[in-house]
């Protein structure tokens, strides 16, 4: 698999989110890529990666890890969730 490096790629390869943990406040967040699209200024993924930071720590600290989300139903079973880390 190929890893995407633009909001673009993420979006035609099927990922819905970008996932950021941070490993201080064992807190993690689901961006949606419209979101990340209207508060980022690029597209490039390694970009919004380096700018992050988290919330709930705030004083710049970064997010330790990041990964690609995407859900999938299969008939009437709850749905899965396939992790793509970056």
């Amino acid at each position: 698999m190929n890893e995407p490096t633009t909001i673009s790629e993420a979006v035609a390869a099927g990922w819905e989110s970008l996932e950021a943990r941070c490993d201080k406040c064992r807190y993690s967040v689901l961006m949606p890529w419209r979101l990340l699209r209207m508060r980022s200024k690029s597209e490039e993924l390694t970009w919004i990666m380096e700018h992050a930071v988290c919330q709930r720590c705030g004083n710049g600290v970064r997010p330790s890890g990041f990964a690609l989300v995407r859900s999938s139903y299969r008939g009437s079973a709850a749905p899965t969730f396939e992790r793509f880390e970056l």
